[in-house]
């Protein structure tokens, strides 16, 4: 029995990570070409993998949203993916000292193709339907111009550039999102 999707696109499902899907996940965060702008720049080890699959646990009430495995949706009309392209999402804990996160890793063989935008437009709406979120934080690393694109694309500015991680912080907040989405109908309906 497929999972349920979290939140779903036009091309893409993205459900709840599970052990099954470790594997293919792992041809995501454990390619060099995947991670050199992403995280710690260099290949996740199995371990590592499976530690940042566990921060997200079912039974944790201060959960709000959480990323999830990204699959290709082989149907339109069926809610379950195929095959794992990667891994996103907006992944928020109620805390003192934690922001919602949006992020995002797909095999390089999906590049290029729009599907880091679209992952990233889902997730903001994911995010956003949960009140207790007001904004959603992002990061990359300067040398990033793809992916400084996509979350310019999905309305995220630019905050300011963090030395101590190397990387641009940028933001959007849910009146920002809501007038970007309501811009964005109005431009197609035209």
């Amino acid at each position: 029995m497929p999972l349920p999707a979290l939140f779903h696109t036009e091309r893409l499902v993205v459900h709840r990570a599970v052990p099954e899907d470790t594997d293919a996940l792992l041809r995501v965060f454990g390619n060099p070409a995947a991670m050199r702008l992403f995280a710690h720049g260099r290949p996740w080890t199995r371990d590592e993998l499976e530690r940042f699959m566990g921060q997200y646990p079912d039974s944790d009430a201060r959960l709000i949203c959480l990323p999830g495995t990204v699959r290709l949706r082989t149907d339109p009309h069926a809610p379950a993916g195929g095959e794992v392209i990667g891994f996103g999402g907006v992944g928020y804990y109620v805390g003192e000292t934690t922001t919602p996160d949006l992020f995002y890793a797909l095999r390089s063989d999906h590049w290029g193709k729009g599907l880091a935008t679209e992952l990233s437009r889902a997730a903001l709406a994911y995010a956003f339907a949960h009140p207790e979120v007001d904004f959603v934080n992002a990061s990359a690393i300067p040398a990033n111009a793809p992916s400084i694109r996509i979350l310019e694309k999905c309305g995220l500015r630019l905050i300011r550039f963090v030395p101590e991680a190397n990387r641009n912080l940028y933001r959007t907040t849910r009146d920002e999102w809501e007038a970007a989405v309501r811009e964005h109908d109005r431009q197609n309906l035209k």
